[in-house]
């Protein structure tokens, strides 16, 4: 997804994994990339959503990556190794399945 900040991508994201694990007991995933997992539970408490506890039951991983923009530094080639291992891990962590093609 695209948009500028505030346009409703991770509550969008967040919706349809919540209504994944509540209505049909499927695991997530949600990559963020502005705010913590915190702030983003803090956000959507007031809906009803219990990221907290969808954690800890094992529904949802919430992988946050933030920078500093003001530390980031060009310096040559960047590796995303160490973020994609992370993302690709998260599934398995909650046993997601987001490449199934047999979800009909």
């Amino acid at each position: 997804m695209t948009g500028g900040t505030g346009c409703g991508k991770t509550l969008l994201a967040l919706q349809f994994l919540v209504a994944g694990a509540r209505e049909h007991g499927e695991p997530g995933v949600l990559v963020t990339f502005e705010e913590s997992a915190e702030e983003v539970a803090a956000n959507v408490a007031s809906l009803g959503f219990d990221l907290d506890g969808l954690q800890r039951d094992g529904h949802l991983v919430i992988i946050a990556v933030r920078a500093d923009p003001s530390a980031i530094v060009e310096t040559g080639s960047f590796d995303l190794d160490p973020l994609l291992c992370d993302i690709s891990s998260a599934p398995d962590a909650a046993a997601a399945d987001p490449l199934s093609q047999d979800r009909g």
